[in-house]
């Protein structure tokens, strides 16, 4: 939900109903896209991968659970310790997965497919004022995917974000620790047919924290 201009840190100096000033309030200043251009490359990051992952684009409403052939919930929180989430805490952190759509461990397949590539994501969220140590959730069909990172805001710009999902694999069991106001994003293919395996590739990074 972004306003035009929000991209580029156009704050109209806190006022969100300036349509009748004709001013410098409600004027775009088009400096702030060169001054701003972090910020820029971050917002359209992001646009691009929602629009090339349609789990995040589904049709149907989530449900939160899967169904008694073993499928996966399209949709699971966590704590941040990685158990399930407690929502009687006090707290402001949590970890959401998505499952991929149309994925056929996934419920609520749409009969109406949507275009890109699905994957399953996994979002760390901390808007706490106090440092915050994560866990991988515990659960067997999240800790068993090869997670790879996205997205990492306490990374600066341009190493925020890992365009086209190629991250470096998330290390199995690994404990991130998240400041303030932050957020993680891993992301993750469908397993083939088999026994799920992590690990990490023949030259390719591994992320801890």
């Amino acid at each position: 939900m972004l306003v035009a201009g929000d991209e580029v840190e156009r704050t109209q100096g806190g006022n969100n109903n300036a349509w009748c000033q004709d001013t410098p309030v409600s004027w775009f200043d088009w400096s702030l896209v060169e001054t701003n251009a972090d910020l820029l490359r971050f917002v359209r990051e992001i646009i691009r991968f929602r629009l090339g992952n349609p789990t995040l684009r589904r049709r149907t409403f989530l449900r939160g659970a899967g169904d008694a052939g073993g499928a996966m919930p399209d949709v699971e929180w966590f704590s941040a310790d990685g158990g399930p989430a407690d929502w009687g805490a006090v707290g402001a952190s949590l970890t959401c997965f998505f499952a991929a759509a149309g994925d056929p461990s996934s419920p609520r397949v749409t009969p109406d497919p949507v275009a890109g590539i699905p994957r399953h994501v996994l979002i760390l969220l901390h808007a706490g004022s106090e440092p915050r140590s994560f866990r991988l959730p515990q659960a067997p069909h999240v800790a068993a995917l090869p997670w790879r990172l996205f997205l990492d805001t306490r990374e600066p710009s341009p190493f925020d974000v890992h365009g086209g999902a190629r991250g470096p694999l998330m290390e199995p069991g690994a404990t991130l620790d998240l400041p303030p106001h932050a957020l993680v994003c891993f992301v993750a293919d469908p397993l083939a047919a088999g026994p799920p395996s992590i690990g990490s590739p023949s030259g390719e990074a591994v992320f801890s924290s």
